[in-house]
């Protein structure tokens, strides 16, 4: 489920996984054969990542990502 979830937004997020009170968003910069070349994240406490961040986020993150040519 997780995994579709992230497929359909772009990006993933957690909360309380690694570090309780802590959120991550990440995104991933797909390689070939649709797998991911490598991804960048931030983490912050959880009352920083509200839904409306996360998309401005993840906007920022695929914008940089946009601008990585693969050797």
């Amino acid at each position: 489920a997780a995994v579709e979830r992230t497929r359909r937004l772009g990006y993933g997020i957690i909360r309380d996984t690694t570090v309780v009170g802590v959120s991550a968003i990440g995104v991933a910069l797909p390689g070939g054969a649709d797998l991911p070349m490598l991804g960048v994240g931030v983490a912050m406490v959880n009352d920083r990542l509200s839904p409306p961040r996360a998309k401005s986020l993840f906007r920022l993150l695929a914008d940089e990502l946009a601008g990585i040519t693969l050797a």
